[in-house]
C-alpha cells in the first residue's frame, strides 16, 4: 500500500486518539507491520468473484450480515474488490447486536424487505449463522472452513464439508 509502514502507523494513531490512548513507538511499528502483513495475505477463496457475479447477474440480491467491525470489513471488502456485488452490508458494530441474535437478522430482513422463505443464509458457524438464520425463518447453507468452530456440523438445509464455490453457486441459483 502507498505510504507503507509510516502511513499505517499514522492511521493507527488516529484510531487511538479519541480514547486518549498513548501508544509507544515500538508498539505502533509492531501494530503497523502486523496490519500490513495481514493485508498482504488476505485473499478470497478461489471462484468467489465468479460466484458473486453469477448470483448478482441473475437478479438476486446479496447482503452481508457480519459480526465484525465496520472499520475492518469495509476496508477488506474494498481491497478485495467485492463491495460492488452487495446490495446491503449489515455489520454488528453498527447495529448494536450480533448473530445469532434474532434482532440482527430482523434488521436485515425488515429494512431490505426480504421474504425469509425465499432467502438463504450462507455461513461457516453453526450457532451464529445457521441457528440464527433458522430462527429468523431463513434457509441455511453451512460451509465448513478452517475457521469454523469445532464440533458437530449443524443441521443446515445444505452442508458442505469444504469451500466449493461451484456447488455454492448451484445451490444459490436453484
Amino acid at each position: 500500500p502507498a505510504g507503507g509502514i509510516s502511513c499505517t502507523i499514522h492511521v493507527f494513531l488516529i484510531c487511538m486518539e479519541p480514547w486518549s490512548i498513548s501508544v509507544r513507538m515500538r508498539s505502533r511499528r509492531n501494530c503497523g507491520r502486523g496490519w500490513l502483513c495481514f493485508m498482504h495475505i488476505m485473499r478470497l477463496y478461489e471462484g468467489t468473484k465468479e460466484m458473486l457475479s453469477e448470483v448478482k447477474n441473475s437478479g438476486r440480491k446479496i447482503y452481508l450480515l457480519s459480526n465484525a467491525q465496520r472499520i475492518f470489513t469495509e476496508y477488506e471488502m474494498n481491497a478485495l474488490e467485492i463491495t460492488k456485488y452487495f446490495d446491503g452490508i449489515f455489520v454488528s458494530s453498527d447495529e448494536g447486536c450480533k448473530k445469532p441474535d434474532l434482532k440482527f437478522f430482523r434488521k436485515l430482513i425488515d429494512s431490505c424487505k426480504i421474504v425469509p422463505e425465499r432467502a438463504v443464509m450462507v455461513g461457516n458457524d453453526g450457532i451464529c449463522d445457521v441457528e440464527g438464520a433458522k430462527n429468523a425463518g431463513l434457509s441455511t447453507l453451512y460451509v465448513h472452513t478452517d475457521i469454523s468452530p469445532k464440533g458437530e456440523k449443524p443441521e443446515a438445509d445444505f452442508v458442505l464439508d469444504h469451500m466449493d464455490m461451484k456447488r455454492i453457486t448451484e445451490i444459490l441459483m436453484s
